[in-house]
């Protein structure tokens, strides 16, 4: 497979992978269950499914643990564990489409992280795109005549939980992508197996879901949300740039405030929508038409 074939495979799972993120939102509030009870579902669920695949691929045979990957793991699995407990606990102060965008700064901390960390450098057209996506997501959070300044204080608890939640993201995305020779799916089985030991002692087990529909959510939340959608994110990570993963990630934040309006009934005004627009439009210019360029160019050898 080609270069820009193989990058475009990468950027359709990213997309893909941050689709689904946006769901997790409402799914979570519909469990019925409390932060810490969550993430223990997420992890205990997703880790018996993502440890099948991991064991019908024989994912360990390709596993080489090298000296830095023995830190870099727990630092990859503990930063995502931790930005679980803050996303969620913000739902339940503020809404979900709007605490969802607060955390998405967190792409342009893993670009700033890869900019002065590991040096890669930064297109153009990508530096253009990441305004783009910048100046959708202000227009959103701030929409006309709700300003900053009336927002209540349990408002502002949510989104310094969604704030943090994105610091230990970016923690994460950072490590990821230095380490070396261990496969995707054991990276986020580590996460789940480490979720599911550290967070169990402290599980409200008197507090459990009361009927299938809570039920389904959890299920969902630890076999779509976790093994699923994290095999699709580190098998991106490291095929895409720091600043493409930045980009494509405001897919998150867009897929999250849609279903904070068809679901929960939100509205959203004209600044808003512009907001959405310039999201779209950045993801437009920071992978397709790359992409394109580069078919253009192996086209004409």
């Amino acid at each position: 497979m080609s270069n820009h074939s193989s990058q475009g495979a990468a950027l359709a799972e990213y997309a893909l992978a941050m689709s689904i993120s946006g769901t997790i939102g409402a799914f979570a509030i519909e469990s019925g269950q409390t932060a810490i009870n969550t993430v223990f579902a997420r992890c205990l669920i997703g880790g018996i499914f993502l440890g099948g695949y991991v064991f019908l691929n024989r994912s360990f045979s390709e596993l080489n643990l090298q000296k830095k990957n023995i830190w870099l793991l727990p630092v990859v699995a503990s930063s995502i564990v931790v930005n679980w407990i803050c996303l969620f606990s913000s739902y339940r102060y503020a809404s979900i489409g709007m605490v969802t965008i607060i955390y998405h700064l967190q792409p342009v901390m893993v670009f700033i992280g890869g900019y002065f960390l590991f040096g890669e450098s930064l297109s153009k057209t990508r530096l253009f795109a990441l305004l783009l996506a910048a100046v959708g997501t202000v227009l959103i959070v701030l929409p006309g005549g709700q300003g900053v300044a009336t927002y209540d204080r349990a408002t502002l608890i949510g989104y310094g939980l969604a704030a943090t939640a994105a610091i230990f993201y970016t923690i994460a995305t950072l490590a990821g992508k230095k380490l070396v020779g261990v496969p995707a799916p054991i990276t986020a089985l580590c996460q789940l197996a480490l979720g599911t030991v550290v967070l169990s002692p402290f599980v409200d087990y008197s507090h459990l879901p009361q009927n299938r529909m809570q039920w389904g959510c959890l299920l969902t939340l630890g076999i779509v949300h976790s093994a699923f959608m994290y095999i699709l994110i580190y098998n991106s990570y490291k095929k895409l740039q720091t600043s493409q993963i930045s980009v494509l990630g405001y897919l998150y934040p867009l897929v999250a405030l849609l279903v904070d309006i068809s679901y929960f009934g939100r509205t959203i005004d004209i600044r808003q929508i512009f907001g959405c627009i310039l999201i779209a439009g950045s993801g437009l210019c920071a992978s397709i038409l790359p992409i394109r360029k580069l078919a253009q160019k192996a086209s004409t050898v």
